[in-house]
């Protein structure tokens, strides 16, 4: 059996975006990180660079510009929602928060730019073989 990269892809993305919400939302004690002021928002940024990479490289091969603005819209929505949300599930919301997902986003957005004949080259022609396949 083949399974598409894209499907992969896909469910990849997904799983990364329900990480981001759990940990975002949980009211979970926040780690003391006095020797590394900036953790958390470095956490943010990457956290955000990766899921609008992802976003980008599920959505193709489509129309590159449609394809980079519903990635960082995704993105940016969720990111202004999980803040939105924070306070109801006993979190803070932090402007700085938002800023370091909106520099996150920029980062992942312009990553996968440079990268995308090479993202849809590999999408196209990517498959994975699952156990048991047979060669074609």
């Amino acid at each position: 059996m083949r399974v598409r990269l894209n499907t992969i892809v896909r469910g990849v993305t997904a799983a990364v975006a329900v990480a981001i919400v759990l940990v975002s939302l949980l009211p979970i004690p926040q780690p003391r990180l006095d020797r590394f002021p900036l953790a958390d928002k470095i956490a943010h940024g990457l956290a955000y660079l990766v899921l609008t990479f992802l976003l980008f490289a599920s959505l193709l091969p489509g129309p590159r510009v449609r394809v980079l603005l519903v990635a960082i819209g995704g993105s940016l929505v969720l990111g202004g929602a999980i803040e939105l949300v924070q306070p109801l599930m006993m979190r803070h919301r932090e402007l700085a928060d938002l800023a370091a997902n909106i520099l996150g986003t920029a980062a992942g957005s312009g990553i996968a730019l440079a990268m995308s004949g090479f993202l849809r080259r590999l999408l196209l022609l990517g498959n994975v073989r699952g156990r048991g396949a047979e060669a074609p």
